[in-house]
Order: C-alpha cells, then structure tokens, then sequence
C-alpha cells in the first residue's frame, strides 16, 4: 500500500512535470508565433502600405497641384496688376508717339506745301505775268500794261496800244487796220487776224457805259486754219475803267485785254482752236470757234 502511494506520488511528479515542460515549451512557442504574427502583420502593413500611399500620394498630388495652381494664381494676379500699370502707361507712350507722328506729318505737310508754293511762284515767274479772270489762272509772255498807255482826253478810261502788242507778237509782219480789227500777212502763206467788237450798256454821262458785252476774235490761216472766239456777256465797268483800242472805238475790260493777249500768243507759240475754251472762265464767258 504505502509502495503504491509512492508510486502514485512519482506519477505525479512526473505528470506535473510534463506539464511544466509543456507550459514551458508552449511559452516557446508563443514568442515566435507573436514574431511570426507580427512579421505577418508588418508584411501585410507593408502589402497595404503602397496603397494607402497611392491614395495619400493622389490627395497630396493634387494638394500640391492646387497649392501649385494657387501659387500660379498668385502669381498671375500679382503681375496682372503690375501689367494694368504698364498698359496704361504703355498706352500713354502710343498716345505721345502718335501726337508725335501726327506733329511730324503735319510739319512736313506744311514744308511740303510750301516748297510747292515756292515752286509754283518760280513757275510762275518763268512762266511769264499771271492774269486771273474767276477761277482761270493763265500766264502771258508779255506785259499787258506795256500796252495800256493814258487816255489824254479821258482820264477814266485808258488807251490800249493793240498795234505795238501785235508787232511784238506777230513780228515783222504788215498789218493792216481798220473797221473791227488787224490783218497781217507776212509775205508768204500764213495770215493772221484778230477782231473785236462791243455794245455798251448803261450809259452814265461822264463815265461811259457801265455794262459791256464784247466779242473777240483770233486767227491763223497757213497749212490749216486755226481761231479761237470768246463772246463776254455783261461785263461791268471796273474801277480802273477801260481799256479801249488806240485808233478804234472799241473797249475791253483788263480781264478781256490780258484774255486777248494771251489768245494771240498761245495762237503763236501753239496754234490751236478754242485757245479761251481751255480755261476754267466764268459762265458769262462764252467760248468756241469759227
């Protein structure tokens, strides 16, 4: 009896025992299980890692992005603010070149203008004596008031020396005068003529007629024909009177004369028809040809 009991306590001590190495081979156990078990988790924290990194790299790309655009913004508003000053002081230069240019063109304008105005007066100068009936502007090679000469028993009207103007003009030809004009053949084929004629209007005593309608005419006959007439329609006495051909009883304006002058030299120097149609006279001048 007391043999078992021994026994029995041997059994268990042993039993204890084992259970002891088994607590204690379990308590081995258990720390590498927690290593592999965390190894784990660090493993799967690690899988996961990348894509909650995706996620916050995503919401800390477009942070960045908007950071980024916020930033452009900045700086975008901030030079856009410089840049309303450069306009307008930009706009300001434009405005200045411009007045500056327009100033320029004008200043040059008016030399322009005037070098043609200089010009002109020496074209007119080597032209010849300007006359000017309305808006007709024409020269003449010869002075017209060469011709006009006093009127010894009329102070108010003068003599017009038609025969010293045509010599000059005409040359050394043989005139021939008498009823309403001069007749000139110079020895060959060629003849000339020139004819007037008026009808007073108005008479005042003392001063004359007051009104005047007058006819001119001029010609040149050679190989062709070539004349030109100008009727006047009530033409008023200037001031200066007129102007009535020496040895006839016929008289013209300064405007007719000069216009008579000029006639009978462009029939020279260019023998034409109409000679007084060409100029842009006044409507009460009627022009044409035989």
């Amino acid at each position: 009896m007391k043999t078992v009991k021994i026994i029995i306590s041997l059994l268990a001590v042993l039993l204890f025992c084992a259970v002891l190495t088994a607590c204690a081979e379990e308590d081995k156990e258990q720390p590498k299980q927690n290593v592999v078990q965390v190894a784990e988790a660090d493993q799967k924290e690690k899988v996961q890692e990348p894509k909650d990194d995706d996620g916050l790299a995503s919401r800390e790309q477009k942070a960045r992005e908007q950071s980024d655009s916020s930033d452009e913004d900045d700086r975008i508003d901030t030079p856009k603010k410089d840049d309303d000053g450069l306009a307008e002081r930009e706009q300001e230069a434009r405005e200045q070149q411009e007045q500056a240019e327009q100033e320029r063109e004008r200043r040059e304008q008016e030399e322009r203008e005037e070098q043609e105005r200089r010009e002109q007066e020496e074209q007119q100068q080597s032209n010849g004596y300007e006359h000017h009936i309305g808006d007709a502007v024409f020269y003449t090679e010869h002075d017209l008031w060469k011709y006009v000469i006093p009127n010894e028993n009329n102070p108010v009207h003068k003599w017009l020396d038609l025969e010293a103007m045509l010599r000059d003009i005409w040359g050394n030809v043989g005139l021939l005068g008498g009823g309403d004009g001069y007749f000139g053949a110079d020895g060959g084929a060629t003849t000339r003529a020139v004819a007037f004629d008026n009808n007073g209007k108005d008479f005042v005593p003392g001063v004359g007629y007051t009104v005047m309608d007058s006819y001119i005419f001029v010609g040149k006959n050679g190989e062709e024909q070539y004349d030109s007439v100008v009727r006047i329609y009530n033409e008023k006495q200037p001031p200066e009177g007129w102007i009535v051909v020496k040895g006839f009883s016929f008289g013209f304006s300064p405007d007719a004369a000069a216009l008579l002058l000029y006639m009978l030299e462009q029939n020279e120097l260019n023998p034409r028809r109409n000679i007084a149609g060409e100029l842009p006279l006044p409507d009460n001048y009627e022009c044409g040809w035989r």
